[in-house]
């Protein structure tokens, strides 16, 4: 007897439950072997082990391991090491063993046609953690091999070795073999099949030319004395996993990269036999993971025309036999002998309804359109995924669907598990064809209501239809009646549409269907299954006008159709909307809809006039009495307002006029009065996109508000992204609408005007102006603070100490903040005085600015003839060149003497901050003589310096001020007799160290000029050298700095505290004002400003035109010829990299780094070699 491969299937009951522990095994035997008849059992002679495997068996069951999921293969290994495992019976093509789990149970490695198969008596039954604990065991004497093979068994098996259980070896009489019968009456053979016999081929020892022990013997010839290393490895193994072992040695050693060789299309490369092919493809396929890059051995194969016409070669061939073998595999088959198709049926239930019915029926050599059980559609399935059956086209997939909805659903209303999503994908799958019918015995009477045609194939309509409620004459008056609508406007009722409620399974939703005129439809709106169960037993509900009317009504707001339905029966009032916001202290807003006569003048909660009508829309009932909408509620000051948009912008259509409404039959049948939606439904539309909700239900987050007319109108909690949504319905509101707002909401809205600064002029003198600047009182007043919280937002609304406000609430205040910092006053600080050479330096868009601010009309007359001495300005004084200096100012550096010789007649101390190179220190020589010659008795003067420039100061003093008698005080004793005789000199040089050392002796020196070259070295004020500096004793103070601001602007204060102390604000108002990261734009402009009277600051391509042409030379250096060698090795690399990556997936783009890498390890090599 042949014994084919085995398969441990599950099966399920007719109502597809899934019976646990049943397996069948599929068999078959030669026809002249009787039915039932077992062969006898071989025992082998010896004992066998894994050492008795040969190669091919070795190699194949690592693979078989390698495809188990990664969780089995986790919990697997587990088991081998807790002794979970029995004793291995090792028979010549199977391994067997008992695992204990959660029972006891038997698995089995069997050997079958090059495969290893596993099988285990588990519920899982394929590839569960029991078979892999067992191939564990099996490989685990193996696992100490220095090999390849070995290595691999590393990655597979447990980190310790197996121990196995004493639960006794499995019967051999228990494997497992395969059981599907090959018959072709299989089906009707099934139900009276006796259960599965296990079954046993009888084997010998496999005979073998010699024992085998270990690993797979090599290859025959001539022993070779050297392991091949690099590509010689990779070519010389002779299978997937060696050449897998020798590629990533390979690549590591190499290219220190490693890529997953076990995908594809690594995995079909190193399985290529012809090595030529399988290393010219690696050279193809490896830049793609590799950056570009490949091992140097592969570099010939990069370009092989000869190789690639060799693959083109065998694809093609491979491509022939494949056609070949499909064209056999097509003139061999046969045509389908068996048909399947479901019949569509109607029965009655016991209360008189009418439900679809679904009956599988499956027509072959033996049966004819015969009823089939679940149970033997499964079976069929399985034959037909194995390939042993045929179907016709389609009829599989239908045969799927069925299945797959058997036993899922926890309708009990579902007809043997069939559900209205089944008979849906069913009809989407095979309407209109023979596979899904209706019955041909269908009851007459039933077919003729709904149109159906009895034996004809079952139709899906191509449009969903809705099913809704409906008002109807009858003879007892208004019915109300559920009605099937198509979206051409036809309807039908219930008598002659057969609806299939959709109901809720768990989280799913079925869908509804509709049978009618012979079709069925997908609804697509209808009310709940309950509320339509109770339409077709009291075929729909008589209406009264008292009762009824307030349900009605709430309809009507949800059912359009309904309420075409009431037209004749109500009556339609003109009206105006008004939409009322208001926002609370605890961020929430609220929202509320009324509607009034058209000229009545009335606003939110005011009295109603007499006779007008107003109502409120409510999330709950609808419009409703305002009277009873209002009660216990006190009312707000509510004011008309605009908002951020034109009140009244129209849309493109102007203002809707009201839809015609048909009159009522008689005055007497009004059931309903109602606004005219025409007018109202823009402002509800809008309420809806706010993202406003029933205050009286928990909204997101689970928060209602406290407020005691929560149950009143739309709430809104207020966030920063529910004020996004909210501002965009704000600003696309309809026309048509009155606007009503609270102080709070209007502030919020942006209908309140930002506050402006006003211009006093108090005093002025020949160069100067006493100015105030104070902001209004009426308005939105915004602090710094709120200032910096609308800076930092992102949304449309943001909250701040006031309130809710728009972002662009701040930008007024800031753009009248930055006119006036650009001139140098800070609103709110008091009086400010202002030089005539500070106003000239601002640009004339903020003076002109400066002028529309005036708080009167003296004060604009003032700030006008300010703007005309401005004009008349012709800079600062000019003061004559020392007749000690020697040499020659360009004319910026005579600017900057100018400017120091004004600032010391103001008695100000003065930063020259010149960019690097444009001569500060020239300038502060010809400063400090032309300060000497003004006052003789001036005293010495000190300059503080780095030490690596304090001879840079006696030699350029020398140069240009030959009759200053210069001291360097550096270290050791001598400088203390130069301090000692300081009043001899004129010129005194030291270093800040020295400075902090000895800054009790210069205290007791009265100096005349006190200068800080490199002052950023006191820009730290907490420094020891900072508060030395500071506390020396000068006429005249001067810090020269190319610059003034390194880190931050606390840096400028510390310098400024040298030169002018007080000038600036105390350190504590001045970080918090300057100095802090969310600080506005302005505030550095108004520091710029308060300092253009002490500072000046020129860079080079200001005064490019004053400086002499620029030299430049180029001088190279040569590489010694080690370092040329590894530079051109190294260029070479980088070449080849850079053409790689260009033809690789998204370019050199996509590989930036690497060529950002490649161009610093050439830099690096001229740098140097190490």
């Amino acid at each position: 007897m042949e014994v084919r491969k085995g398969h441990a299937t599950r099966l399920r009951s007719d109502r597809g439950t899934p019976y646990r522990g049943l397996y069948t095994a599929a068999w078959s035997c030669p026809r002249s072997r009787p039915s039932g008849t077992l062969p006898s059992v071989t025992t082998p002679a010896r004992v066998l082990s894994v050492h008795d495997f040969t190669p091919e068996q070795l190699q194949a069951l690592p693979e078989a391991m390698a495809s188990f999921p990664s969780i089995m293969r986790a919990r697997g290994r587990e088991y081998a090491v807790q002794a979970r495992v029995g004793p291995l019976l090792f028979l010549p093509d199977a391994v067997s063993a008992r695992v204990r789990g959660a029972r006891l149970y038997e698995v089995w490695w069997t050997w079958e046609d090059g495969v290893w198969m596993p099988s285990c008596t588990c519920p899982i039954g394929m590839e569960c953690k029991h078979q892999y604990a067992v191939a564990c065991c099996i490989l685990d004497p193996l696992r100490l091999r220095e090999s390849p093979f070995g290595r691999r068994l590393g990655r597979l098996l447990p980190d310790r070795p197996a121990i196995q259980a004493r639960l006794g070896q499995p019967n051999p009489d228990n494997r497992p073999v395969d059981q599907a019968a090959d018959h072709e009456d299989f089906d009707e053979a099934f139900e009276d099949a006796p259960p599965p016999i296990p079954l046993v081929r009888p084997r010998g020892p496999a005979p073998r030319s010699a024992p085998w022990r270990g690993l797979p013997a090599a290859a025959p010839g001539p022993e070779r004395q050297r392991r091949p290393q690099g590509l010689g490895e990779l070519r010389a193994a002779r299978d997937r996993w060696s050449r897998v072992d020798a590629l990533e040695r390979l690549l590591l050693r190499e290219l220190r990269a490693s890529v997953p060789l076990f995908t594809s299309p690594f995995r079909e490369i190193l399985s290529e036999p012809d090595a030529d092919l399988m290393c010219w493809q690696l050279a193809r396929a490896l830049p793609d993971w590799t950056g570009g890059r490949i091992p140097v051995e592969l570099e010939p194969y990069r370009e092989r025309p000869d190789l690639q016409e060799r693959y083109v070669t065998k694809m093609r061939s491979a491509l022939a036999a494949r056609l070949a073998t499909w064209s056999d595999e097509r003139a061999r088959s046969r045509a389908p002998e068996r048909s399947l198709r479901f019949v569509l049926g109607l029965e009655r239930m016991p209360s008189g309804s009418w439900v679809v019915s679904l009956e599988p029926r499956l027509t072959s050599r033996r049966l004819d359109d015969a009823p089939r059980t679940a149970s033997q559609l499964e079976h069929l399935l399985r034959r037909v995924q194995r390939g042993s059956e045929q179907l016709p086209e389609g009829q599989a997939e239908l045969l799927e669907i069925y299945l797959s909805s058997l036993g899922w659903t926890d309708d009990p209303n579902a007809e043997d598990g069939i559900t209205t999503t089944t008979v849906h994908r069913l009809l989407e799958a095979a309407a209109g064809t023979p596979a899904l019918v209706w019955d041909e015995n269908i009851d007459a009477e039933c077919a003729a209501r709904y149109g159906i045609a009895p034996g004809e194939p079952a139709r899906l309509g191509s449009r969903a239809v809705e099913v809704t409620p409906l008002c109807e004459p009858g003879e007892a008056g208004l019915a109300l009646r559920l009605r099937v609508r198509w979206p051409d406007g036809r309807s039908r009722g219930l008598d002659r549409a057969l609806l299939m409620s959709g109901r809720r399974d768990g989280a799913r939703r079925h869908p509804g269907l509709v049978v009618a005129d012979g079709e069925f439809h997908v609804v697509g709106k209808q009310p709940p299954a309950e509320i339509a169960e109770l339409f077709v037993a009291t075929e729909g509900l008589p209406l009264d006008r008292k009762r009824h009317a307030r349900m009605l009504e709430q309809l009507a707001e949800r059912f359009p159709a309904l309420r075409e339905s009431l037209a004749p029966y109500t009556s339609v009032h003109p009206t105006a909307p008004l939409v009322a916001i208001d926002v609370r202290d605890d961020d929430w807003m609220q929202i509320r809809l009324f509607a009034a006569a058209p000229g009545a003048g009335w606003k939110p909660l005011d009295p109603a006039p007499a006779g007008a009508r107003v109502q409120e829309f409510s999330p709950e009932g609808g419009w409703g009495d305002f009277a009873l909408a209002v009660r216990g509620r006190g009312a707000p000051e509510f004011a008309p307002t605009s908002g951020a948009a034109p009140l009244e912008a129209q849309p493109a259509g102007g203002t809707p006029e009201p839809a015609p409404v048909a009159a009522p039959a008689a005055a007497g049948e009004i059931w309903l009065e109602r606004m005219d939606d025409s007018l109202i439904a823009p402002a509800r539309d809008w309420l809806a996109r706010t993202g406003a909700g029933d205050g009286s239900k928990s909204g997101p987050g689970g928060m209602i508000p406290l407020q005691p007319d929560a149950h009143i109108g739309w709430w809104l909690r207020l966030t920063t992204r529910r004020a996004a949504v909210f501002a965009a319905a704000w600003d696309e509101r309809p026309a048509g609408v009155r606007w009503y707002c609270t102080p709070r909401a209007r502030r919020m809205l942006g209908d309140v005007h930002a506050v402006r600064p006003r211009i006093r002029v108090a005093a002025s003198g020949v160069d100067w102006f006493s100015v105030s600047a104070e902001w209004e009182a009426d308005g939105l007043t915004l602090t710094d603070e709120d200032l910096a919280v609308l800076r930092r937002a992102s949304g449309p609304y943001v909250k701040i100490s006031s309130g809710w406000v728009r972002r662009e609430a701040g930008e007024p205040v800031e753009e009248a903040a930055a006119t006036l910092a650009e001139i140098g006053i800070e609103p709110g600080a008091g009086e400010q005085r202002l030089s005539v050479w500070q106003l000239a330096q601002a640009s004339p868009e903020s003076l002109a600015a400066f002028e529309t601010l005036g708080a009167d009309p003296a004060a604009v007359d003032a700030i006008r003839a300010l703007r005309r001495k401005v004009a008349d300005f012709e800079g600062l004084p000019r003061v004559a060149v020392p007749d000690g200096f020697r040499g020659t100012l360009r004319p910026y550096q005579r600017q900057g003497v100018d400017f120091l010789a004004y600032g010391a007649s103001l008695g100000l101390g003065a930063v020259l901050a010149d960019d690097m190179g444009l001569g500060k220190t020239v300038q502060a020589l010809a400063w400090l003589l032309w300060l000497r010659e003004r006052t003789p008795d001036l005293g010495p003067a000190l300059v503080v310096c780095p030490a690596s420039v304090v001879h840079n100061w006696a030699r350029e003093a020398e140069m240009f001020a030959p009759g200053l008698r210069v001291a360097l005080l550096t270290s050791g004793e001598a400088r203390h007799a130069l301090l000692a005789e300081a009043q001899s000199h004129d010129l005194l040089v030291t270093n800040y160290a020295l400075l902090r050392r000895d800054i009790e002796a210069w205290r007791k020196v009265p100096l005349g000029v006190a200068i800080l070259d490199e002052a950023q070295n006191i820009k730290n004020p907490d420094a020891a050298v900072s508060r030395a500096a500071a506390t020396v004793r000068a006429r005249h103070r001067l810090a020269l700095t190319g610059t003034p601001l390194e880190n931050r602007a606390l840096d400028l204060w510390s310098i400024m505290a040298f030169v002018s102390p007080g000038l600036l604000a105390p350190r504590a108002t001045f970080t918090a004002r300057f100095d802090r990261p969310d600080a506005p734009a302005h505030a550095r402009r108004l520091l710029a400003a308060r300092l253009r009277p002490v500072l000046l600051r020129r860079m080079k391509q200001q005064v490019a035109e004053d400086l002499p042409e620029r030299i430049e030379e180029r001088r190279d250096c040569e590489m010694h010829p080690a370092q040329r060698r590894l530079y051109l090795a190294e260029l070479a690399a980088s070449r080849a990299l850079v053409a790689g990556l260009a033809a690789a997936p998204g370019g050199m783009s996509k590989h930036k780094i690497e060529i950002l890498a490649a161009l610093t390890r050439l830099r690096q090599i001229c740098c140097h070699p190490a």
